[in-house]
């Protein structure tokens, strides 16, 4: 209980940034940016690498395209392209070194040091960093255009946002958990807390065990919107704005019918009753 370290851990920094403007002509205007940033890391938890140590990357990017063009002195057009992307890699430093097989655990999910769950207040619970990948991306389309009519300056337009997520969700990758709880050293028959659960581990004794492995989840939403506004100057000192802005969502669907959500209103086969879990595969609310 005296133990104390200091975890050495690396966090570089590196982000770029560059951007372009070309008039391709006297009323068009190009802009091109582009917002660059990744941050690799090794975490360290225990101070007992590779144990309880992983390899982190976050990279994210952002960058657009805008064409502004003057069609008249009365008329201009913008429109631009937009995409943003954050992209985080967790990879756990005990993945694929075997130790499923330096343990003699034949049963593990992954090739993974397994997490080791202790109870009482004397001890640890020592488990492997989590392994995960989450690709998250933001494609934007729009258009707006603006024409000087007298007192009158219209806007309109449109805009269409998709999102897409690719991820292993958090703990994808997950050899199992042995829980260690006293049962073996107790000296109250049937009563675990007169035992001792770092007692049991030392004996290599786990009172349970269990794993999830959680599947791929690829989430998908495209939402479109609209609007017109006109900017009315009524007197030079009194301007109304007026608009109407109409957008739509469209809700999430999955590449691979991996969601699923209860639903009130859903027999529930099993009782007969309303109330179940419904799942992209069969039920239309899914698609």
């Amino acid at each position: 209980n005296n133990y104390f370290y200091n975890a050495l851990n690396s966090s570089p920094f590196t982000k770029y940034f560059g951007r372009l403007d070309w008039d391709i002509t006297s009323t068009n205007r190009l802009t091109i940016s582009d917002t660059q940033r990744d941050s690799p890391a090794v975490q360290n938890e225990w101070d007992i690498c590779p144990i309880g140590c992983d390899n982190v990357d976050t990279d994210s990017n952002n960058s657009q395209i805008t064409d502004v063009w003057n069609i008249s002195p009365s008329a201009i057009n913008e429109a631009r392209v937009g995409f943003t992307d954050q992209l985080n890699y967790y990879v756990d430093s005990t993945l694929n070194q075997g130790f499923p097989t330096k343990l003699g655990w034949k049963f593990a999910k992954a090739d993974q040091f397994p997490t080791l769950s202790l109870s009482g207040n004397c001890c640890f619970n020592l488990a492997p960093n989590v392994n995960a990948v989450q690709k998250e991306m933001v494609f934007d389309f729009s258009d707006v255009a603006t024409l000087i009519r007298g007192k009158h300056i219209l806007h309109f337009g449109g805009e269409l946002l998709i999102y897409r997520t690719d991820t292993t969700t958090w703990g994808n990758i997950n050899a199992g958990t042995f829980g260690f709880t006293g049962q073996y050293t107790q000296s109250t028959v049937g009563d675990s807390t007169t035992g001792l659960g770092y007692a049991d581990f030392l004996l290599g004794q786990s009172q349970s065990w269990n794993a999830l492995v959680a599947p791929e989840y690829g989430p998908r939403a495209k939402n479109p919107q609209m609007f017109v506004q006109d900017d009315f100057k009524i007197r030079p000192n009194l301007t109304l704005n007026l608009g109407v802005r109409y957008q739509i969502m469209t809700g999430w669907r999955e590449v691979k019918n991996n969601i699923s959500a209860f639903d009130p209103t859903v027999v529930n086969p099993a009782t007969g009753t309303d109330g179940a879990i419904w799942y992209a595969a069969t039920h239309a609310n899914g698609r």
